[in-house]
């Protein structure tokens, strides 16, 4: 696991000198000798000191994908390996936006929108023979042929023709959503974090398969004091000493950084302040933690 310490310098301001003032019960009475003051001008100066935290890096945003449909797996996305032969995508691997990295079996799906789209024909015939029948009633109405009441009921049939195409559409968008719900793309840029299926897995809808994480920057995550806290704000500068566990800070990297987000509320437990600040990782050799 990386290992990271951050160096906060934190500015404390003093004031020099003495002001003073007399009062009844401070006047010399007589046979005692004043004791001489000298009274300097009030000045402000900067004492700077480093604090230093251990904390983690994380990626700057993260991905959990999940398919929300069910299905066996039945494909998974390609990369080049170094060898330059493809090969299913494994953690550590960079993906590009849009990559197709899983699919699960859409037999089962095309079906369902295959049969809704047969439904929206029966629905549409339906309501276009019950206009018709609603148009030949109105003429039949108009010269009183036939009774308000059956030219009511042509109206009620013709209504709910068109409030089953309307159902049928419906349901056909449903099934194609569902079917296009069976292609798990990536959101964005980044690098696979872990990979939970195979070919032939069974998933069930919602359950996280894929992390994705964007480590183009990495975010320094670290708790300070209430004492500290305080002389801190979004900008302050920092030092990130970035470096594996048994390294010594020799052959540690150090980075500068500023505070990007403070948080308004102490931790209940630790009476500590969480702060976080952003680093720049364009060559990816910043590696955040799971």
């Amino acid at each position: 696991m990386t290992r990271i310490h951050i160096a906060v310098a934190s500015t404390a301001l003093f004031t020099i000198g003495v002001s003073m003032g007399c009062s009844a019960e401070h006047v010399a009475t007589p046979g005692q000798s004043a004791i001489p003051v000298k009274v300097k001008p009030v000045t402000r100066t900067t004492d700077v000191s480093l604090a230093r935290y251990s904390g983690s890096l994380e990626p700057v945003a993260r991905v959990d994908m999940a398919f929300r449909v069910g299905g066996y797996v039945e494909f998974l996305g390609q990369v080049k390996g170094a060898d330059g032969k493809a090969r299913t995508f494994e953690e550590g691997d960079f993906i590009k936006r849009g990559t197709v990295l899983a699919k699960v079996r859409s037999a089962d799906y095309s079906q369902k929108v295959a049969t809704a789209r047969a439904g929206i024909s029966q629905a549409s015939a339906e309501a276009e023979f019950a206009d018709a029948e609603l148009q030949r009633a109105v003429r039949l109405f108009e010269t009183k042929a036939i009774s308000k009441a059956d030219f009511d009921a042509k109206r009620a049939h013709a209504d709910s023709a068109r409030a089953n195409v309307a159902a049928a559409t419906a349901q056909a968008g449903e099934a194609a959503v569902a079917l296009a719900d069976t292609v798990l793309a990536a959101p964005m840029d980044g690098v696979i974090l872990s990979r939970e299926l195979e070919i032939g897995t069974l998933v069930a809808p919602g359950r996280s398969v894929i992390a994705l994480v964007d480590i183009s920057r990495v975010k320094a995550n670290f708790a300070v004091p209430e004492t500290l806290v305080e002389k801190l704000s979004v900008g302050s500068p920092l030092s990130v000493h970035v470096g594996a566990e048994r390294e010594s800070s020799a052959a540690q990297r150090t980075l500068s950084a500023r505070v990007t987000r403070i948080a308004p509320a102490a931790d209940a437990k630790g009476r500590v302040f969480s702060v976080e600040a952003e680093l720049p990782n364009s060559d990816g050799t910043l590696k955040a933690a799971r």
